[in-house]
């Protein structure tokens, strides 16, 4: 009888160790998490780890991994990703979702909100206001603009909307002696430039590119960080970039170019 009860208790104590062990075994794993994983189109992986920012060359921290994903900036849900020369977008039981080739998606420990924001056209203040700046680089007569555009958004939450204003002559077949790509931010009087490329065409122009806004995120307590985009000749491709305002400046804090910079969170 008293051997029963040995049994009994060895066996009661050896499930409430497995049990624990199933409840905390996961919780230690995801502990161990960066605190923030991030992908970007069409194949920009990042993660934050210790306040700082890297590439993530292991695609299995990605892949079969559930994430919060967006297409551009409207939320599509809680998905599994999956890369194979693209990245595929899988359902719990691993059907295709659909969406665009602007997959945005996170797996984070601190709270992301993905702002919503649409691109819109220019009028003629707005085309006054940048050929001011062409003019104070010297850029002169140029009419034909491969991209063109701005985003109404009021990121240092005054109350006031801000600007941003992309604009480029890259790609444009007509021939100038510049080629140019502008991402620049109008704050009130302050122009503030996020992406200022300038190249004479007889010259390498490689390191040009088409700039753009992909998105525009609250990060934990960093509101707006802006993810911005640039497009280069097929054969370089994408190069991503976040901005984060600090002191009332916006500061690159990682690019496609890698570095250690920090991030409050």
């Amino acid at each position: 009888m008293k051997k029963n009860k040995k049994y009994i208790i060895l066996i009661i104590i050896l499930v409430i160790y497995a049990l624990v062990a199933f409840i905390l075994v996961p919780f230690a794993k995801r502990a161990k998490e960066p605190t923030l994983y991030m992908l970007l189109e069409p194949n920009t992986m990042w993660k934050l780890d210790h306040k700082k920012w890297s590439n993530v060359t292991n695609q299995n921290e990605f892949n079969f991994k559930k994430f919060d994903v967006f297409d551009g900036n409207k939320e599509l849900g809680k998905y599994n990703l999956f890369y194979n020369e693209k990245w595929y977008i899988l359902d719990d039981k691993r059907n295709k979702v659909k969406a665009s080739n602007n997959i945005f998606a996170t797996r984070s420990k601190v709270p992301i909100k993905v702002n919503d924001f649409s691109k819109q056209e220019l009028n003629e203040s707005d085309i006054n206001l940048i050929n001011e700046q062409l003019k104070s680089l010297s850029i002169l007569g140029y009419d034909a603009l491969k991209t063109s555009f701005k985003i109404e958004i009021d990121l240092d939450n005054d109350s006031y909307l801000d600007t941003i204003y992309g604009v480029s002559n890259v790609f444009v077949e007509e021939k100038h002696d510049k080629v140019f790509s502008l991402l620049f931010i109008k704050n009130k009087d302050k122009i503030q430039y996020l992406i200022k490329k300038i190249s004479s065409v007889d010259k390498q122009i490689e390191n040009i590119c088409l700039p753009n806004v992909q998105n525009i995120i609250d990060l934990d307590r960093n509101k707006n960080v802006l993810l911005t985009n640039c497009n280069y000749f097929d054969l370089i491709g994408n190069c991503h970039a976040i901005f984060q305002l600090k002191n009332g400046q916006y500061e690159m804090i990682y690019s496609c170019g890698g570095g250690t910079y920090e991030i409050k969170i």
